[in-house]
């Protein structure tokens, strides 16, 4: 096997540009089965044999590596962001979310002006609100903010009377809700939104679990647009632990939301709910500065190491890089 190549010598230079894989050369002493079986490239679990000339040739563009792969651009811009953050009150000010309205309100709008310079939060939820007004507002914030926003939607603007209407609920027409979930992440997609709750919390009768709702989220994941789930506080200690620590950067496929604007709560739950797979916490503009000068107190006294904080808000970092944010 040819192992001189531009494309080996590039991995033995540098040989972090891609930890999927690995080269095995064969050794002289092995018998030809066993020189067949180490002749190889091992790619994410899948074996490549060399060809006639005896070069393996692994290709980035084939459509299942392109797939499964890690942006590492993305990953090195997060990284620079994270290294950027100089305090402990930075980091956690990036897993909290915002609740706000795209309303003609200057109060509300120069308190999260306020919110987004001072404390530099991770993103903000609009749950109300006109087309107009939303799209001006979310320019207007990322324009202040040193981070980029995470920008989510509990509203379907003009489309919500889909969950609220008996008749069309009942119509259990699966098809149609998920062409509603297509639509939903292209009218979001127009006004720079990231994400869109699988629920409205406004509507007490929608069952996420509801056959209709797995539909609207299948469409606006086959529409490539990303899903919030929204999980109120008394849930947050059931689910199992999930390795929250792993650098895995393609783990958000739905961001888990814990719903604090109602609720009370102390440091011990809010560490708990990240250690248990939650990514962001939702809160409204009364207490959303209390959820950051919890974490940050929990942090100053050990229950949360700084080398824990990293990896939950590097997962949000990699997630913000990987959008089309200005």
């Amino acid at each position: 096997m040819n192992v001189n190549g531009p494309f080996f010598n590039r991995y033995r230079a540098n040989p972090g540009v891609d930890p999927y894989y690995r080269i095995e050369e064969a050794s002289g002493a092995e018998d030809r089965e066993q020189r067949q079986k180490r002749s190889r490239a091992f790619y994410k679990g899948h074996h490549w044999e060399p060809k006639k000339d005896r070069y393996i040739f692994i290709s980035p563009r084939n459509s299942m590596l392109q797939q499964n792969s890690v942006n590492w651009k993305a990953v090195e811009k997060a990284r620079k962001l994270l290294q950027a953050m100089t305090s402990v009150e930075e980091k956690v000010a990036q897993l909290c979310l915002c609740q706000t309205e795209a309303l003609y309100d200057t109060e509300q709008q120069q308190h999260v002006e306020r919110l987004i310079q001072g404390w530099q939060i991770g993103g903000l939820v609009f749950q109300e609100g006109d087309y107009r007004r939303q799209n001006y507002l979310i320019e207007h914030y990322q324009n202040l903010s040193k981070t980029p926003l995470l920008m989510g939607n509990d509203f379907l603007h003009s489309l919500s009377f889909y969950f609220r209407d008996e008749e069309t609920m009942g119509n259990r027409d699966q098809k149609r809700f998920e062409e509603l979930g297509k639509a939903i992440t292209g009218l979001n997609r127009s006004l720079s939104v990231h994400f869109q709750f699988d629920q409205e919390r406004s509507l007490s009768s929608y069952d996420p679990q509801d056959e209709c709702a797995r539909f609207f989220r299948k469409g606006i994941k086959e529409a490539r647009g990303i899903v919030a789930s929204i999980t109120a506080e008394k849930k947050c200690f059931v689910r199992k632990r999930s390795n929250s620590q792993s650098q895995n950067y393609n783990s958000i496929k739905t961001l888990r939301v814990l719903d604090l604007t109602t609720k009370d709560f102390t440091e011990e739950q809010l560490i708990e709910a990240l250690r248990n797979g939650y990514h962001a916490f939702l809160g409204s503009a009364e207490n959303i500065s209390r959820i950051m000068t919890l974490l940050g107190i929990a942090v100053m006294k050990g229950k949360l190491s700084e080398k824990e904080l990293d990896d939950y808000v590097m997962k949000l970092l990699y997630l913000k890089s990987t959008l089309p944010i200005s």
